[in-house]
């Protein structure tokens, strides 16, 4: 009797054991996430001989690297981010079937959803997009794009209060350094508290493609232009950004100077350089994403 007593609590520990080892992770992770979702993380690396730093709740380089050798393990692209193929492996390898309906490590805290962007959603370059989340956000907040490795980008909006919404030019964000533009790629973006910066239990959306309306020009304006720096063409067309250098005669020959582009990349306006030589010569393009070798010609003549 006392045999089948001590198996039986054996057997109960042991069960207690394999439910409490369950790590399943609701949001992504990435360097600088904090939070018990980290730490839930890094117990697991640590327990499979990844890890051999302490847990202590903060996403740094020692965790990156394990992650590192967990993805190579499991057969995943070694990018050190915590995201959904990932997350799906640790729950796949450490939750039974009766535990995987249970909510995710971290999904209780969030207060709000993001309903827009959708993930897979296109969103064009330059174009207005409402980003938008289920319920209203009472304190500051700031809203974060992040590449699809987790790494922010730049601030779509910092230090708002209230609202449910924000409209926002799709590329334009603002850094330490200054404002810039996204390049077209796979992003997501973060909703945080702006006093307490990036934690593991943010809002995040699905991930959604940011894509360039296409460079192309449909007028060329003056056609004719005297070889002088005083000489300025204006293209209209569409795909223009701040990115955006034009060259004569093939891409990184002969380089302009950019005076000009509209807001809404329709126009770009620029200058020869001095000592082009006269006769015809094809327009070049080049953004950080895209070229186009002979978008149109000018003639560069002597003036009397």
């Amino acid at each position: 009797m006392k045999k089948a007593i001590i198996v039986l609590a054996l057997s109960a520990a042991f069960t207690a054991s394999v439910q409490a080892a369950c790590v399943d992770i609701a949001t992504d992770l990435g360097p600088r996430s904090e939070g018990a979702s980290v730490t839930s993380l890094q117990n697991l690396l640590k327990d499979s001989g990844y890890l051999s730093a302490t847990p202590n709740g903060y996403f740094g380089p020692a965790t990156e690297a394990a992650v590192k050798k967990f993805q190579s393990a499991n057969g995943i692209s070694p990018t050190g981010f915590v995201g959904p193929s990932t997350r799906a492996k640790i729950k796949s390898s450490t939750c039974s079937a009766s535990q995987a309906g249970q909510a995710p490590q971290g999904s209780s805290s969030k207060p709000y959803g993001v309903t827009s962007p959708r993930a897979g959603e296109a969103l064009s370059i330059g174009k207005s997009h409402k980003v938008s989340w289920a319920t209203e956000i009472k304190s500051d907040y700031s809203i974060i794009l992040e590449d699809d490795k987790g790494v922010a980008q730049g601030f779509i909006t910092s230090n708002q209060v209230g609202g449910k919404s924000f409209t926002w030019k799709v590329g334009k964000l603002s850094t330490a350094s200054g404002d810039k533009n996204a390049l077209p790629g796979t992003y997501r973006i973060r909703i945080q508290k702006t006093s307490s910066g990036a934690t593991a239990d943010d809002e995040t959306s699905g991930y959604f493609t940011i894509a360039a309306q296409g460079l192309t020009v449909s007028s060329i304006l003056p056609s004719t232009v005297a070889p002088d720096s005083n000489s300025v063409v204006v293209l209209y067309g569409s795909g223009f950004t701040a990115s955006t250098f034009v060259y004569l005669d093939g891409i990184r020959n002969i380089q302009t100077s950019r005076l000009f582009v509209s807001p809404d990349g329709k126009v770009i306006v620029f200058a020869l350089p001095e000592g082009v030589s006269s006769g015809a010569h094809y327009i070049s393009l080049k953004n950080g994403y895209e070229s186009v070798e002979n978008a149109g010609r000018i003639r560069v003549e002597e003036r009397d």
